[in-house]
Parts: structure tokens; sequence; C-alpha cells
């Protein structure tokens, strides 16, 4: 077993910015499996990102908890895990499975693929900033945020090839689905805090258009602020990326590369999460191909 601790505070101007105290340890069994576990935990401090550029906010603490473990390495067929969770003070939450499969059928062939989950909620997460003069607590603007609900799947697979000594091919393959749902728009209440004002619950109104995707906020309602809209910030991302790579030694120091790029996206169905619908869409959606070749020949007596 292997333990270790650690611990940051991190100050500017004498103001506590961000810490964590955290410990993590690992441990190889006799059968050669292994795994390991670590936590790390976030007091309250300043944050002077949140509002990206604005004044400074207030982040809330939290935790986080990881582990991982693996299965004899020496195997024709090793696998390997991880979990996550995260939490903190404002309802933040952040859940993450992986499992990966690492084949290796001869002394030629290595393959890895697995899938990677992800599920988290954020209660700030930035949306845009308006300029106000009527904003006189923040400074003359109004910085806008929602929550977050999140999902994200992953598949990873990498394959690598050697014929010979001096031929080899590695492929690349990843196709990512994500997805985000955003509610609960507010703005923030005072600089150096984390309170926020709700738009239609708190304060003001909040109305959506499904014609043209588009919010309108008035921040006071009869008050004199002016009305702003900002278009629906939902998401789902579908994205496949593809690289294969050639590679042949052809004499030492002399190689040559054919390199193959596959790109392909899909954005439709926004805020709308449902895997088999969107692995349909990503494998069905258009994709640009490069195809590279390079030659570098080393000049000798």
């Amino acid at each position: 077993t292997v333990p270790e601790f650690s611990a940051v505070c991190l100050y500017f101007a004498r103001e506590l910015q961000s810490d964590f105290l955290g410990g993590q340890g690992r441990v190889t069994f006799r059968n050669y499996w292994s795994g390991g576990a670590a936590i790390f935990a976030t007091r309250r401090g300043l944050d002077d990102r949140l509002t990206r550029g604005g004044p400074m906010a207030m982040s809330p603490r939290g935790f986080d908890l990881n582990g991982w473990g693996n299965t004899d390495e020496r195997k024709r067929l090793w696998l390997s895990f991880n979990a996550g969770v995260s939490d903190n003070a404002a309802g933040g939450w952040g859940r993450s499975l992986g499992l990966t499969f690492n084949i290796k059928p001869s002394d030629h062939l290595t393959l890895s693929t697995g899938p990677d989950w992800n599920r988290s909620y954020g209660y700030a997460q930035y949306v845009r900033s308006v300029d106000d003069p009527t904003a006189t607590t923040t400074y003359g603007g109004r910085y806008v945020f929602g929550g977050i609900d999140q999902w994200q799947l992953t598949l990873t697979t990498r394959a690598n090839v050697i014929f010979t000594p001096h031929a080899s091919l590695q492929v690349f393959m990843q196709p990512l689905l994500a997805t985000g749902d955003y509610s609960g728009f507010k703005e923030l209440a005072r600089p150096r805090t984390y309170d926020f004002t709700r738009y239609g619950v708190d304060a003001g109104s909040l109305s959506f258009d499904p014609i043209t995707h588009l919010y309108t906020a008035d921040p006071d309602g009869d008050g004199v602020a002016q009305p702003f809209v900002f278009r629906d910030p939902d998401f789902n991302f579908k994205s496949l990326r593809l690289n294969a790579v050639f590679r042949w030694e052809m004499k030492p120091g002399s190689n040559f590369y054919a390199v193959w790029t596959r790109q392909q996206q899909d954005l439709r169905y926004p805020g709308d999460f449902e895997p088999g619908r969107d692995t349909r869409a990503l494998f069905g959606a258009p994709g640009d191909d490069i195809v590279l070749f390079k030659v570098s020949y080393w000049l000798g007596r």
C-alpha cells in the first residue's frame, strides 16, 4: 500500500482563493490486481472566474471521491475500471463510471475499448453578461447563470498493430454523446457571494419563445431595468473522431507516414439525452475526411 496526503491553500491579496485537503492510497495484491482511492475536500473560497471577468463570486465547499482498479495486466485480457462521486454545498453533484477492456491476442496486436459515463448537475453555469447601469450592486452588469443537467457518454477505442519491426498501424476512435439541459435562470445577487436572484421567482419575470428559442428576462418587472434576451443554451453534441496512422521505416532515420482523419458531428435534439437515438444520429451524420502523407528521408553517405 502507498498512502499519500496533501494540502494546498492559494491566496491573493491575503484573501483565500481556493484550497483543498486530500489523500489517496494505492495497493497491489499478490495476484497482481491493483486498486486505489482518493478523496479531496475544498473549503468555501473566492472565485475570480465564475463571472468571466466580472466581480468576484464565492465558490461553495465540496468534496470529490474517486476509486479505480486493474486486474492482472500480464493476462491476454485485463480490465481497468473507475468510479467517482462529487458534491458541493450549493446542490451541485457529479457521478462517473468507466470500464476498459484491454486485449492482447498476440504480440503484434493490442486493443483497448470501453465506455465512460458521466452525469452531473451544476447550480450556476455561466450563460452571459448584460450591461445595465441600474445594476449598481454588481457594478453596472448583470451576470446570468442557469442550472445545468449534463449527461456524457464516450467509447474510447485504441488499436496498435505491429506488422514488422519497421511497419506499424495505430488507430484511435472516440464517439462522444454530450447533452446539457439548462433551467432555473438567475443572476448574481451580490459580489463575493454565491447568492443569486432567480428570474420569475425572486424578482422580475422570465418567458420563452419556442419558435425562436429565445428567453426574455425582465430583471425587476415594472422597474427601470430594461428586459434583455438570450438564446436557449441547451445543447446535444454528438461527435466522432477517428485517426489512423501507418508508419513504415524504410531505413534507419527514414520514414513514410500515411494518416487518415475523420470527424463528424450532429447537434440535433438539444437538451434531450437518448443514447440509442443519439448514436444513430451520430453515425449517420455527414463527416469530413482528411488524408495526409509524409516522407522523411535521411541523406547520408
